[in-house]
């Protein structure tokens, strides 16, 4: 950060402090707060320390911090005693939410972190009369295509929409002891079908209807 940054002094709402500005350009303002000694504060607009997470290699109660001030900026060591000034360091995270669109039940969010993947969870919502297949990020399945259990690496807040398919049932024609071929008919849940007309034959026999048993029981 010292090296690789431009340090500028400067007043930001009429707070002195350094502005520093990476090589992305982004910046940020570390503002000379001055240091505590028991309850008394020093310097302040004038002199800036900023601690590390380091602690001094030779002696253990002293550890490394940023002493800024208008001339110069530097990293020094003194006795971590004194009150020295701490810069929050941010995290971007992202929201993950999960839509049962259309079906019901109820999954929590999910936070992640900016760069990092996660392995999108299994579906707890439910439907009646059709199946879960996959997430999608749009609702009517144009968007990306999740599969459960599978890596995904969210660039901003992201609503994961459970994708249905509908439940088909499949209707098979036996002769029952007539002669002849029919094809299968499809069926979807919750929608009425007429059944297909008879096809077979059977001689000295007349066709009376459909039955689920072999016997008419």
């Amino acid at each position: 950060m010292r090296e690789k940054c431009t340090w500028k002094w400067k007043n930001l709402n009429g707070i002195a402090g350094y502005e520093v500005t990476g090589p992305s350009g982004k910046s940020i303002f570390l503002p000379a707060a001055g240091f505590k000694n028991n309850d008394a504060l020093y310097q302040s607009g004038s002199y800036g320390c900023y601690w590390s997470s380091n602690l001094y290699e030779i002696q253990s109660d002293y550890a490394y911090y940023l002493n800024i001030i208008p001339s110069t900026h530097e990293q020094a060591q003194y006795s971590r005693s004194y009150g020295y000034s701490l810069r929050p360091v941010y995290t971007t995270y992202y929201c993950l939410r999960f839509d049962a669109n259309g079906g019901s039940g109820k999954m929590d969010s999910m936070m992640v972190k900016k760069t990092e993947s996660l392995t999108t969870p299994a579906n707890q919502f439910t439907r009646d009369g059709y199946i879960f297949t996959a997430w999608n990020t749009a609702p009517d399945g144009s968007g990306t295509k999740v599969a459960v259990q599978s890596k995904f690496l969210p660039t901003s807040d992201t609503t994961f929409y459970a994708q249905w398919e509908i439940i088909k049932y499949k209707l098979s024609f036996n002769a029952n002891g007539g002669t002849g071929t029919m094809s299968d008919q499809i069926f979807e849940y919750g929608a009425a079908n007429t059944i297909n007309a008879n096809l077979f034959i059977r001689e000295g026999f007349i066709f009376t209807g459909w039955n689920t048993q072999t016997n008419g029981s």
